[in-house]
């Protein structure tokens, strides 16, 4: 005895509720035992709690965040100029891009490094406030800087990549475990109307 049917009229489509009630997809919007049919995709943003514009979201807020470090790292190499001279102009700048590339993954640290590279040509190598350059090694540096950066902006980017491998594995394994959950609910209600009726 089959317990109930889902059906698609005027193309919308309809998702088991019960053993005697089917509603339609669209009907779906908060957490319930019957997500296991919507699309993968929505699948998983409902399974793992985030709204439809959580990336979005997240990416003007790493935008926020990469040019906020910059120039508070920025100004706190202004701040130690007296002590530092003109000396080690991106001692700041690496944890700078570090940070940036461990909240925001690959293109937060690569522009980070790219504005931090920009900043320290023309405030600490002298002539200062110019882009015209006096040190010969100035060139060397800026290199192997941005070359430091991008590098460690992958690397940010392989973790960041990793952890949301797992996050949708995991959630990919609780949409198996809901599914096969009310499989056997609906199965169970079908046994026991079918021993009644």
């Amino acid at each position: 005895m089959v317990a109930a049917r889902c059906h698609r009229r005027h193309g919308e489509s309809f998702v088991l509720q019960s053993a005697v009630s089917c509603r339609p997809r669209s009907a779906i919007a908060s957490w319930d035992s019957e997500i296991f049919l919507l699309p993968s995709q929505h699948r998983v943003d409902l399974i793992r709690g985030f709204p439809d514009n959580a990336s979005s979201a997240v990416n003007v807020l790493s935008i926020r965040f990469h040019r906020l470090t910059v120039a508070l790292s920025t100004l706190f190499r202004l701040a130690l100029d007296p002590l530092l001279d003109l000396k080690a102009p991106f001692i700041l700048s690496f944890p700078t891009v570090v940070l940036c590339a461990w909240f925001g993954g690959l293109w937060p640290g690569v522009i980070s490094a790219i504005l931090s590279a920009l900043i320290a040509w023309y405030v600490f190598f002298p002539p200062q406030f110019s882009f015209t350059v006096s040190d010969p090694t100035a060139p060397t540096q800026l290199f192997i800087f941005m070359l430091a950066g991008v590098l460690i902006s992958l690397l940010a980017e392989s973790l960041h990549r990793s952890r949301r491998r797992t996050e949708e594995s995991e959630a990919k394994e609780r949409e198996q475990r809901e599914r096969l959950r009310v499989t056997l609910e609906s199965i169970g209600e079908a046994e026991a109307r079918s021993i009644f009726y």
